[in-house]
């Protein structure tokens, strides 16, 4: 029996259209094809099937029981390959049932409105969800989610489609009751240090990054909501690392905290869009682009307004 991939759709799509026509003549026209060619298809399909379809013998050329036992099952096939094609098309032009997005906490609150806002069309019904496992690319091969915006080191996979869409940098934030220096070093070495406790990746972004630069600050205070640290050092109680977009989202009072860039290479982190490729790839596409244009457009702007150098502190990621 020969191979599957040995038959090719177009040859089978000749030998419908030469059997229902009625002549290669025909087919030829139907087809924008000259006649050697349709012939020399059928031929090869002969050659490939091991039976000859048509009778030449006679005029015009006829089935022969083999190609009469064939043409019923080339036109399942020929319609099926149709039927896929129109399927693909409009599943990717028409919205999904229900499209399960896992966003982090402050993605959400800063970006999350004007993303769904321009991509509402996309889903019937959106559920949006924060936390710890929503957020992780786990959740995408559990199947609870179907895209995701995540802090993650995504992996280069064939199972994973991801877009980068941004990378913040980590500003100090101090209480404006404070008088000391712009420095780091200065403020780690004599205050105390509010770390934010509720995921291990924001923790330990700065915890390699203090080790790098040999800062080991009194840790005193922990939370696990950043909304909560910053109300700390709001009130006096410690200094922290915190990046634009959790500033954008708690609302931070600008004139109880003081924002310092650092003089240093400052750490960071990054926000990916991810999604298993077996599933609607263009939805993270667009997610990606939205988010860039969203960005530049609004958040950028409203950083800018609390901080005039705020803004500088997030690079977008365009698409490759």
């Amino acid at each position: 029996m020969p191979a599957l991939s040995a038959v090719s759709l177009r040859s089978l799509e000749i030998f419908v259209t030469v059997a229902n026509a009625g002549s290669m003549n025909a087919a030829a026209e139907l087809l924008n094809a000259s006649q050697p060619a349709i012939s020399l298809a059928i031929t090869s399909l002969e050659q490939t099937l091991g039976s000859k379809l048509f009778d030449r013998s006679v005029r015009p050329a006829t089935l022969t029981w083999a190609g009469k036992a064939a043409l019923q099952h080339a036109i399942e096939v020929v319609a099926g390959v149709r039927r896929l094609e129109a399927a693909t098309r409009s599943h990717a032009s028409e919205p999904v049932p229900v499209l399960r997005v896992g966003m982090i906490d402050s993605f959400t609150a800063t970006l999350g409105a004007f993303l769904i806002q321009e991509l509402r069309d996309m889903a019937t019904e959106w559920t949006v969800v924060s936390g710890f496992a929503p957020t992780h690319l786990q959740a995408l091969f559990d199947r609870t989610i179907d895209v995701v915006v995540t802090l993650d080191e995504v992996p280069d996979s064939a199972e994973l489609y991801h877009r980068e869409i941004l990378r913040e940098s980590f500003v100090l934030a101090v209480p404006t009751s404070w008088d000391i220096a712009d420095n780091l070093e200065d403020v780690a070495s004599t205050r105390d240090y509010i770390r934010f406790g509720r995921e291990a990746y924001m923790g330990s972004i700065l915890d390699r990054y203090f080790e790098q630069e040999k800062i080991r600050p009194t840790q005193r205070y922990q939370f696990n909501t950043m909304d909560a640290i910053l109300s700390m050092v709001a009130a006096g109680l410690g200094w922290t690392m915190v990046t634009p977009l959790v500033i954008l989202k708690s609302n931070c009072d600008v004139t109880k905290v003081r924002l310092i860039r650092l003089t240093k290479r400052a750490p960071s982190r990054r926000m990916s869009v991810a999604m298993l490729r077996s599933g609607r790839t263009d939805i993270a596409e667009n997610m990606h682009a939205a988010s860039i244009r969203a960005i530049r457009e609004r958040i950028i702007p409203q950083l800018n307004a609390l901080v005039p150098w705020l803004g500088d502190e997030i690079k977008v990621i365009e698409a490759p």
